[in-house]
């Protein structure tokens, strides 16, 4: 074969493979609820997004947490929905690109805080040495993990200087120290005013001993195979769903009251750098 029908060839298979992506794009959840719930959460927003676009939106699932990062190191997704410290090292090593936030339990925005009973002679941060704090969630969990991490390092507590025990959810955490099986818990501010923390805790029994915030909720982003035409009509698509007749039961669908601009992230890059020492 010549080089210039070789030539031709791999423009051929470059220019198929490109009409083949843009008939479909490829959007992702982090997994921070079961698969099943997730799809019956996002699926009908992935549709509304085809319809409005005209491309086809797939919603890809992952079971673990492990899943979803090789697809996002793979660099697979095009519409990928992270929480603030995941979207840092995506943005920084991958190219992803932010587009737009989520508003849940109408805020914009949430503090991450460690708990105590107020009869427990805890009252700062400083005071959970020795003691056993309980994180609402995984390591890589921002609100219940990394950023009552960076309160504890700002207080001056490193790791080893207290007990550190992992919870299922920060439900769980805020219980754990509410029912004195461990000295703190840690979640987000919005953590006693959900129905069923309400239902077992008096929050007159709890304080605050170290918080850090306002912090941006969860996020949206763009893979670099989205150019900046797509990513505009994205953008306006998800600022603009809960004026359009269908976008009320969506939102409730996917329990987001709506979506925003992306807000100040310096404080998110610095509870990351001081808590997991990466820089960004």
């Amino acid at each position: 074969m010549s080089k210039k029908s070789v030539l031709l060839s791999c423009l051929i298979v470059c220019l198929c493979a490109s009409s083949c992506w843009a008939q479909q794009l490829k959007m992702a959840v982090f997994p921070r609820r079961s698969a099943p719930q997730t799809m019956k959460m996002f699926k009908p927003l992935a549709a509304a997004m085809s319809k409005e676009l005209g491309v086809e939106v797939k919603l890809v699932l992952s079971k673990d947490f492990p899943t979803f990062w090789k697809g996002v190191k793979g660099k697979q997704y095009d519409i990928v929905h992270f929480s603030p410290s995941h979207f840092l090292p995506a943005q920084k090593n991958f190219g992803y690109s932010a587009l737009v936030q989520n508003v849940e339990f109408g805020r914009e925005s949430l503090s991450a805080v460690i708990y105590a009973r107020k009869d427990s002679g805890i009252s700062t941060a400083a005071d959970l040495k020795g003691k056993k704090v309980v994180f609402g969630g995984g390591k890589k969990s921002f609100f219940a993990y990394i950023a009552p991490t960076y309160i504890l390092r700002k207080a001056g507590l490193q790791k080893g200087d207290y007990q550190e025990q992992i919870a299922k959810n920060p439900f769980n955490a805020v219980m754990a120290a509410y029912t004195k099986a461990g000295d703190a818990g840690c979640a987000s501010d919005i953590t006693l005013e959900m129905p069923p923390m309400k239902k077992k805790v008096k929050a007159e029994e709890l304080q605050a001993v170290g918080q850090v915030g306002p912090l941006p909720q969860l996020l949206w982003a763009t893979g670099e195979r989205v150019d900046a035409d797509l990513k505009g009509k994205l953008e306006a698509f998800f600022l603009g769903l809960k004026a359009k007749p269908q976008g009320p039961a969506l939102l409730k669908g996917a329990k987001i009251s709506n979506f925003t601009k992306v807000g100040d992230y310096s404080l998110v890059k610095e509870v990351v750098e001081v808590a997991t020492g990466e820089k960004y």
